[in-house]
């Protein structure tokens, strides 16, 4: 199977990240000004020093990230001091290892190797940089208590 046409079969869209400093100002902000459909609890990820809700919103889900322990260093943090609120777009994938690898041969650069993440009941996850997209989060389809599922 030729690279595009594994990626384009096994990738599916699944959130937009943003990174802010207050989870439920934002959430208070974003139920005032849209049709907010669905929120999920905030999730305390002691491993990546972030809290984390999902939304969805009419066509989209959004995931919004602040640090936990604003004492200890969290991924948002250089983000939310230059003002920057989008972080990354999310795609699940069936098979975590074979589209990191499929994506670094396309030029993309592996920043945080696979880890579990509490939001998705301990599916892997992993961030890749990649040029005129930016930061792109892919998640494992494997857990039965993912919400991802």
């Amino acid at each position: 199977m030729m690279l595009n046409e594994y990626l384009r079969k096994d990738i599916e869209f699944e959130h937009i990240g943003i990174a802010v400093n207050d989870i439920k100002e934002c959430l208070n902000l974003f139920s005032d000004l849209f049709n907010v459909e669905e929120v999920s609890e905030i999730y305390e990820d002691d491993l990546q020093n972030i809290n984390i809700l999902f939304m969805n919103l009419p066509g989209t889900k959004i995931e919004l990230i602040s640090p936990l322990n604003r004492t200890k260093k969290s991924p948002v943090d250089s983000l939310l001091k230059k003002n920057i609120s989008y972080y990354h777009l999310c795609f699940r994938t069936k098979c975590l290892e074979e589209t990191i690898l499929q994506l670094v041969k396309r030029g993309a650069i592996e920043v945080v190797k696979p880890i579990p993440a509490v939001a998705f009941g301990n599916s892997k996850i992993a961030f890749l940089f990649i040029k005129h997209l930016g930061m792109i989060e892919l998640v494992e389809k494997k857990n039965e208590n993912s919400i991802i599922e």
